[in-house]
């Protein structure tokens, strides 16, 4: 990451010249730290630097993530209504400003879960959502995922194909580049 922008857990603070001084935690806080001032710095149990949480001004804040030990429902719809607390001082977020969810873990029992994407999916109405990371899945400990939200523009063809799995390998996907170099995915879920 360039270092210009820092990371860290903590709060993101609305206008300072609110007389309602909201607190809004977060797991992961990325933002212009050669710009931003740290109003405060708050211990945790990790007690070094980098554990430390801080306090962000919302104009600095560039990307929020929340982070959630495995990807169910559950967890998606607790993320989602956090992410979604930014609705309150979205105007004051940078326009380059983007959040998600990182799971660390998809059970296979969970992997063919379609109310999770119907959940994920409602990501669309919070500003900058862009979807998640999965670190590990249980069907192929080799692999990780990378979940994106794509609003389809009136002119594409959408295809209404029932979703089987979160998850599959992408060897098994039909990807590929077109002659003139663009990526070209035809399956829904790829």
């Amino acid at each position: 990451m360039p270092k210009k922008y820092g990371v860290t857990s903590g709060y993101i603070i609305p206008n300072l010249y609110n007389s309602d001084l909201k607190l809004y935690h977060f797991d992961i806080i990325i933002y212009n730290q050669l710009e931003a001032p740290i109003l405060w710095t708050e211990a945790n149990l990790d007690q070094s630097e980098q554990g430390k949480y801080r306090a962000i001004p919302a104009k600095h804040v560039m990307a929020v993530y929340e982070v959630k030990a495995r990807l169910t429902k559950a967890n998606v719809i607790d993320a989602m209504d956090k992410l979604n607390q930014t609705k309150e001082f979205a105007q004051q977020l940078s326009p380059l400003y983007s959040c998600g969810i990182i799971f660390i873990d998809l059970k296979l029992n969970e992997n063919s879960d379609v109310s999770i994407i119907k959940e994920l999916h409602k990501g669309m109405s919070i500003q900058g959502f862009t979807g998640g990371i999965i670190l590990r899945f249980e069907g192929d400990p080799t692999s990780i995922g990378n979940i994106k939200i794509f609003h389809a523009h009136p002119n594409d063809k959408v295809i209404n194909m029932p979703i089987t799995q979160i998850s599959k390998p992408i060897d098994s996907l039909n990807i590929y580049m077109t002659e003139d170099g663009n990526l070209t995915t035809n399956e829904q879920g790829a």
